[in-house]
């Protein structure tokens, strides 16, 4: 062993290990092309093009994130409510994203394919009830649904069932809970095939390890009963 090591040979050791603890962080990473129309700063979010109608001949202009976060939604008409409801959807994922730190390690893929996506949980996508909850609850979107097509495009995943057409995006990466573990940042549509009804939701999923589950550890709607 050798006892002689002057200073700054001993500070550039540690220079390159700092250099080397520094490079296998992983930063958090926002998919920006899934927010068409919006200009995002580190203060404010400025938004262009979403005008809503609330009454004959009367509109609202949103201009920032904030202004449609603190705008009363009961003044939204029924017509524009789902179309506003995406845009609260995309402004909260924003907000939620600046809370993602640096993380050490990762256990999902640079891309997902669609047996990834199978793989997410079945309650990463909205539900509209207990009975609904309960069914789904401690299965993947595959073991859910006995009847799915599944497609992907650079927008996003499409899931077909016999019954809902539901769009998965995944708009961010990053540390959200504080272990270390890169989270993702996701969003849904869901859609009644042979109904009206539909719905949003944003979800955060962790993977803690590589034989781990995927897991719900935040949703922007909790349940309401």
């Amino acid at each position: 062993m050798n006892n002689n090591i002057t200073l700054p040979a001993l500070l550039f050791i540690c220079f390159q290990i700092s250099c080397a603890d520094a490079n296998n962080e992983i930063k958090p990473n926002l998919n920006k092309n899934a927010f068409d129309g919006f200009t995002i700063q580190a203060n404010t979010t400025k938004l262009n093009g979403y005008e809503y109608s609330i009454g004959r001949r009367k509109e609202v202009t949103f201009k920032t994130c904030k202004d449609a976060l603190n705008y009363d939604i009961s003044k939204i008409p029924e017509f524009e409510y789902f179309r506003f409801k995406l845009l609260l959807t995309s402004c909260t994922a924003i907000n939620k994203f600046k809370s993602a730190s640096l993380s050490k390690e990762s256990y999902f893929p640079d891309k997902f394919t669609d047996s990834d996506i199978k793989s997410f949980p079945a309650l990463a996508t909205p539900f509209l009830s207990k009975s609904e909850y309960t069914q789904r609850k401690d299965k993947t979107i595959n073991k859910a649904h006995k009847e799915l097509q599944i497609t992907s495009d650079k927008n996003g995943t499409k899931l077909l069932t016999k019954d809902d057409e539901i769009y998965i995006h995944i708009l961010g990466r990053g540390d959200f809970n504080g272990d270390k573990i890169e989270d993702l940042l996701v969003s849904s549509e869901w859609y009644a095939r042979h109904a009206h009804g539909k719905h949003t939701d944003l979800v955060i999923l962790s993977k803690t390890g590589k034989n781990n589950p995927i897991a719900v550890i935040w949703r922007m709607h909790g349940a309401n009963w």
